[in-house]
């Protein structure tokens, strides 16, 4: 369970780009792989998927990281986009993989600069757009 030497795919920064940038993606979902020595790219959202299909790919039981673009009509009426980095770690996975999460989450978040908000998820009930947009309506 060694964090010290975590690394973080390429294919991480590359397509967190392609989504900020080119706007080629909706989301990301970033795991941890099996010999927990390495942050890949687990899954990529088509930029026309929902925030439902995002949530339907997150596993209910173990932690990921995400990223996901958030697209609503702001409190002046004008058409907003931001971007959320979310910290995905259930209540019921084990506290082995929570910690892996927590201990590796500052360089994940290197690699998917800037982002609008941060945000830690403890269930899967909670991975909510309205929710997450509540943060940039005042």
């Amino acid at each position: 369970m060694m964090t010290a030497g975590m690394r973080v795919s390429d294919d991480v920064a590359n397509e967190y780009t392609n989504l900020r940038m080119k706007r080629s993606h909706r989301y990301l979902i970033i795991r941890v792989n099996d010999d927990k020595d390495e942050v890949i790219l687990d899954q990529v959202g088509e930029r026309d998927a929902t925030f439902e299909q995002f949530k339907e790919a997150m596993p209910k039981d173990q932690p990921r990281f995400a990223v996901f673009e958030l697209e609503f009509t702001g409190n002046s009426g004008a058409n907003e986009a931001k971007i959320v980095f979310i910290l995905y770690a259930p209540d019921i996975c084990d506290s082995g993989a929570k910690f892996i999460y927590a201990t590796s989450k500052d360089v994940v978040r290197k690699k998917v600069q800037p982002f609008n908000k941060e945000i830690q998820v403890n269930d899967w009930a909670d991975l909510d757009d309205e929710a997450f947009i509540k943060y940039f309506k005042h």
